[in-house]
């Protein structure tokens, strides 16, 4: 009789650990069924529970009670065939093989020869992966025995089931390691919060043998302390919040131990894994792709010629990990030099031939999809940024303009949380180093989500976000009374306080008086940011606020329609200057929408809504300037798109000068130039999921955010020069997403749902 074959897919993990009671159950049920599922319980979430290394680990105890032992990744297909009649197919000569796959599927076809000249033909076939092929999987098996792991319930109905629930506390301490004597109750809590999941266990203990005298309060700090740390996905998102820590610095050596986690040879089978890695092409692409960046980022020399070699420091894992290292550093170079290929592809065609013609191409579009991740680039909240892109296009045919807005969507791809994070895409990093190489406008992205600090939790909460004077920090403030300081080049908080108070709607601040103003329960108060305390109520009335950035003057839009106007530094009480609502309009139906105030206080803006602007001049006590605009008698200065949506309240900014003004009417956006006179031209048809503008100091730029993202026109061109996509989460159309412009504008925020800064490089060749 022929030797037993034995031929797994992934390596043994010989760091597997209890589950002895689960190995003796697989076992008794093969003795039973033909066909066993090894499945994540219902309740035990899923991934990272360990079924691959479970079954890995049973074919290797057992392997001398079958005649043979071979198995296979099932991914739905492998190799480019389905498996429609019999799994060894795709082990044909003939089935495409990406390198290293190829000489797994060798011997796997070998051993599948040995078993069936074996008489009788009794051996166990282990099939790893989430889908199901088209046979029975009593057909699969044959005469022999099959042993499946998946992550669906329907194959229950027809075969025997072992369900794999979390860890045993005490098998969970034997993987948490030395730590365990060192601070037991520090021990629990971890096993607490990571539920027994061996995955969040693995994550947890690779990054204590590296820094083995670390506290274990630190580590506990990156899972949520919130009720719901009972769900397997939160302790996930916690260990993985922690791995991404580890990535983050500059240790080789915990990358290195990180990425030991992965299983050997041609597949990442696990999905929170996958996770990690690119999710591109078939499992042993993903491979090279994923841990090809993990490696050039942190630890690949670059050649002068641009071509990569392994550090010496990898060399041993890479051995481990995959068949052949020539092989993988080849793929490498050669994954690399077609990213750079496709990003030549796309440039060089939108330049030539425009976004439309580009688009229609469906087919080399799809590939590029496919191939670099980009689709979740193109998708936003309501369309696709591609969509908006065309649009524009179709206006202003400015290939070398719309040439840069693809480039920068694509560099800010792979940064945005917390759809993208762990989505490692080289096109992305080309991206933005072609847009630095070329001096063109280009963004750079800092969030506190990245360091998966504290401010996760409270996403969408800010209501208000401001940029102090010096441009480095920013205040952001929410309705239930919490302010924040943050520093914005790294995105990190500085300081944080409760103010002893609840805003009726989103407060506003006065970022250089330190001063925040807001409807209370009490009425229109004030409060110190420096220590949080209470300045005392400006009036009982209820209304809309609008504050100068030093905090001297206030503006309040009453609910009878009555704008009121304070000098904060005048002796108590305040000079109060009062105009009703006659004054504003002479229709007695319309309605004051939205107030705002220029940076010296000294102009009171007043948006109505039946399409007038205005403009009360304070020290002359009247309206210097009142003026009604009628869009139908105007040409748009911008391209005008056909977005269809109405918005349910009106938006109003101010230039820090009080020299122009943007507003929203029901339908479009409108410029206000209001000196020498006031002159209203409509910019634009209003984009859907319109949430929020912004002008810069001067007035030169006007910031959207709609579309999923931050659009920057330009207003002397009316071009759109800066596409910057966001995650900005599901708000009500009537909700305003925070955004703030620093005076110099350079640095943007975007308060919703995690505070978003992004600096703009606009290099302006004018200046």
């Amino acid at each position: 009789m022929a030797a037993h074959p034995f031929s797994l897919p992934f390596r043994r993990d010989d760091r597997f650990i209890g589950r002895a009671s689960e190995l003796a159950e697989i076992h008794a049920a093969l003795q039973r069924s033909n066909v066993v599922v090894v499945r994540a319980a219902r309740d035990a979430g899923g991934g990272g529970m360990g079924t691959t290394a479970l079954v890995m680990e049973y074919a290797y105890r057992y392997r001398e009670a079958y005649q043979g032992v071979i198995g296979a990744v099932h991914e739905g297909k492998l190799g480019g065939r389905r498996w429609d009649t019999n799994p060894w197919d795709a082990l044909s000569p003939r089935a495409p093989a990406p390198w290293g796959a190829r000489d797994v599927r060798r011997r796997m076809r070998h051993a599948m020869q040995q078993q069936q000249r074996s008489e009788p033909p009794i051996g166990l076939f282990v099939s790893i992966g989430g889908a199901l092929p088209s046979k029975s999987p009593a057909q699969i098996a044959g005469a022999g025995k099959a042993l499946f792991t998946t992550d669906g319930y329907d194959l229950a109905l027809s075969s025997t089931t072992v369900d794999i629930g979390p860890l045993q506390r005490r098998d969970a301490f034997a993987l948490l390691g030395p730590c365990v004597d060192r601070d037991p109750h520090g021990a629990r809590a971890l096993v607490d919060a990571t539920q027994g999941i061996p995955l969040a266990l693995r994550l947890v203990a690779a990054t204590l043998d590296e820094a083995p005298d670390r506290p274990l309060r630190d580590i506990l700090s990156f899972f949520s302390t919130q009720d719901d740390t009972e769900s397997p996905q939160i302790a996930m998102a916690g260990a993985f919040r922690l791995a991404w820590d580890a990535l983050a610095s500059e240790d080789a050596r915990r990358v290195l131990r990180l990425l030991s986690l992965l299983p050997a040879r041609m597949a990442v089978s696990m999905a929170p894994i996958q996770a990690l890695l690119s999710e591109d092409g078939d499992d042993a692409d993903r491979l090279a792709t994923g841990v090809s960046l993990l490696l050039r980022r942190k630890l690949l020399e670059e050649r002068t010629d641009g071509r990569v070699s392994l550090h010496p420091r990898i060399a041993e894992l890479v051995k481990a990990t995959v068949l052949d290292v020539e092989a993988f550093v080849t793929a490498c170079d050669e994954r690399l030099s077609s990213r750079l290929a496709d990003l030549d592809w796309l440039e060089e065609a939108v330049h030539v031939r425009g976004v439309q013609a580009v688009l229609e191409n469906a087919d080399a579009v799809g590939w590029l999809h496919t191939r670099n991740n980009l689709g979740y680039v193109h998708s936003s909240a309501s369309r696709p940024i591609v969509d908006l892109l065309r649009r524009i296009a179709e206006r202003r045919r400015d290939a070398t303009r719309t040439r840069t807005l693809f480039l920068q969507q694509i560099a800010l791809a792979d940064a945005l949380p917390p759809r993208t994070e762990g989505k490692l895409t080289e096109l992305c990093v080309q991206a933005q180093r072609r847009l630095e190489e070329r001096a063109e406008p280009h963004f750079q992205l800092r969030t506190q989500a990245g360091t998966r600090s504290g401010a996760r939790d409270r996403a969408g909460d800010w209501n208000a976000a401001a940029f102090c004077l010096d441009g480095c920090h920013a205040i952001t403030a929410a309705q239930g009374g919490h302010v924040a300081i943050w520093d914005a080049a790294r995105g990190e908080t500085v300081e944080e306080r409760s103010l002893d108070a609840t805003f009726h709607r989103a407060p506003v601040i006065a970022p250089e008086g330190l001063v925040l103003a807001g409807q209370t329960n009490h009425g229109i108060e004030l409060f110190d940011l420096t220590d949080g305390a209470s300045l005392g109520v400006v009036t009982k009335n209820q209304g809309q606020v609008a504050l100068t950035p030093d905090g001297r003057y206030l503006a309040i839009l009453g609910s009878d329609a009555t704008v009121s106007h304070y000098d904060l530094r005048k002796p108590t009480p305040p000079r109060q200057t009062r105009i009703e609502k006659a004054t504003l309009s002479p229709s007695p139906r319309a309605r004051a929408s939205r107030i705002a105030l220029s940076n010296d206080g000294q102009r009171v803006f007043v948006l109505m809504d039946d399409r007038r602007l205005c403009v009360w001049d304070v020290a002359k006590e009247r309206y210097e300037l009142h003026t009604h605009v009628d869009p139908s008698a105007l040409q748009p200065t911008m391209p005008v798109m056909p977005f269809h949506a109405l918005h349910d309240e009106a938006r109003l900014v101010v230039s820090g000068d009080g020299r122009s003004a943007i507003s929203t009417l029901p339908d479009q956006l409108v410029a206000w130039e209001l000196a020498p006179r006031v002159h209203g031209r409509v910019l634009l048809e209003l984009p859907d999921e319109l949430q929020s503008l912004a002008l810069t100091g001067d007035g030169g730029f006007l910031l959207v955010i709609a579309e999923g993202c931050v659009l920057i026109w330009e207003r002397v061109s009316g071009q759109i020069v800066s596409v910057a996509p966001v995650e900005v989460g599901y708000v009500s159309r009537s909700e305003e997403i925070p955004l703030s412009v620093s005076r110099d504008g350079r640095m943007i925020l975007v308060a919703f749902p995690i505070p978003i800064f992004l600096t703009w490089h606009r290099h302006d060749r004018n200046q």
